[in-house]
């Protein structure tokens, strides 16, 4: 490790090492071979965990198990599953390795989709590799090594390894990152570029594609579009494909843990990245048949800085069991139902990103458990809030202000304090949702997204 460590320092041997990532760890179309293979990651990770990292010590201790005790995949369910809310209410320093500290982690956010936004930490290492795993990927995916990418994503929550540039000096893998402020301003910075592949929010890919798809003017014409951090539903994909007059291939990706899956354009199954994680769809705490909805719980293979072990992402999906043409004998889903944005209208004929809002009150106010934003009518807003304790009265004051002059003039903004935000009748947090216009109230999926 401590090699590798110095290895990251020097752009030009990382980009060396990613070639080698690549090549050497494809995952494995034997079945036999994967699962000693994650049983052997796992059993390190967990023995780690218990060794250096408090939370993960005392919920083994209180469970009554020791690392001895994992010596398969089947084990795993003698440890308790872990929450988002179970992990925000831990100090955080229970959270980090102490073999860590001081190291000077990088800190990332998590998007907050389930209206409790996480801090996690990494190694740049960690990073590193996570990055190659996202890179190869893309390549599954169609990517090859001189295409330009160009993707919409919130620069807060982006961050690449300063290795890469050595890819960009080489002419490889130029990427040119555009922040999604709203769509039309998307649409209006799409329309000069040129781009291989496209990839971004399902929600700001599917607003470019109907503003830009009767647009004979832009030169924009990727070869495939790459989705992500939001639902793709059969509308939205339908959506994206007829406006940019390319296919869509679609990724289930959490900060946390990275890719989880990605969608196979042999056959559309979501495929687990099995070599970096433990995948389990659970169903009332039971391991899901084919065909049933269940919740995701992922445990990372690749973090110590920040151990995830049995860590419920608060998403569902339907798991498969069929065989993919591919080859590939991974872990498999046919859908996956995560979270859902939506966009608001305003009356001055804006449409509004939630997430200036949702950035702000997360950035700046560290008493906020969970949150989420409705528009409850064109000229009206709320926040609703569960605060982790009595919020500051000139915080509130001063957050309120900024959010009314954000939203504009006619548009009414108020927070209201609550003791609980209950999910959707789909089992769903839709954090930023809105009365008035949304991108899921259609009858093509009307009937996709209920759950079997």
């Amino acid at each position: 490790m401590k090699s590798a460590r110095r290895l990251i320092s020097d752009p030009v041997r990382a980009a060396c090492l990613s070639f080698d990532i690549l090549r050497r760890a494809r995952p494995s179309p034997d079945a036999a071979a994967t699962v000693r293979l994650q049983t052997r990651r796992l059993r390190r990770t967990v023995a780690y965990a218990w060794t250096h990292v408090p939370f993960y010590k005392q919920l083994f201790d209180a469970a009554g198990i020791r690392p001895s005790d994992i010596r398969s995949l089947d084990d795993l369910t003698k440890i308790p599953v872990t929450t988002r809310a179970d992990l925000q209410r831990a100090p955080a320093g229970d959270l980090i390795s102490d073999d860590y500290r001081g190291r000077g982690l990088l800190v990332f956010k998590t998007s907050g989709a389930s209206g409790l936004p996480l801090s996690v930490y990494q190694s740049r290492w960690e990073s590193f590799v996570l990055h190659v795993l996202k890179l190869r990927t893309l390549r599954a995916l169609g990517l090859r090594w001189r295409d330009r990418m160009l993707k919409i994503h919130n620069r807060y929550y982006a961050h690449r390894p300063p290795s890469w540039k050595a890819f960009q000096r080489l002419g490889l893998l130029r990427q040119e990152v555009i922040d999604p402020q709203s769509p039309d301003k998307v649409a209006a910075l799409l329309r000069g570029k040129q781009a291989e592949v496209l990839m971004g929010y399902t929600g700001f890919l599917v607003r470019a594609a109907q503003i830009l798809g009767a647009d004979t003017n832009t030169s924009l014409r990727p070869r495939f579009l790459v989705g992500g951090s939001e639902t793709m539903t059969p509308f939205l994909r339908s959506q994206i494909q007829a406006g940019f007059r390319a296919p869509v291939r679609d990724t289930y990706i959490c900060q946390e843990t990275g890719i989880v899956a990605w969608e196979c354009p042999a056959s559309g199954l979501y495929h687990v990245l099995d070599d970096s994680l433990v995948v389990e769809i659970l169903r009332q705490g039971l391991p899901c048949r084919p065909g049933e909805v269940g919740e995701v719980v992922v445990t990372g293979l690749i973090q110590r800085a920040m151990p995830f072990i049995r860590y419920s992402l608060g998403d569902a999906v339907v798991l498969s069991d069929a065989l993919c043409p591919c080859g590939r004998r991974s872990l498999s889903f046919e859908r996956t139902l995560g979270k859902m944005q939506d966009f608001f209208w305003l009356p001055d004929g804006r449409e509004f990103n939630p997430w200036e809002l949702a950035g702000l009150w997360t950035g700046r106010a560290a008493w906020i458990r969970q949150y989420e934003l409705v528009q409850e009518a064109p000229d009206s807003v709320v926040m609703r809030i569960v605060p982790s304790g009595p919020p500051p009265a000139e915080d509130v004051a001063a957050l309120t202000e900024e959010s009314r002059r954000i939203l504009g003039p006619g548009v009414s903004f108020r927070a209201e304090f609550v003791q609980d935000i209950k999910p959707d009748a789909g089992g769903k947090f839709r954090i930023h949702r809105s009365a008035v216009r949304s991108l899921y109230n259609n009858a093509v999926d009307k009937e996709w997204l209920s759950l079997p």
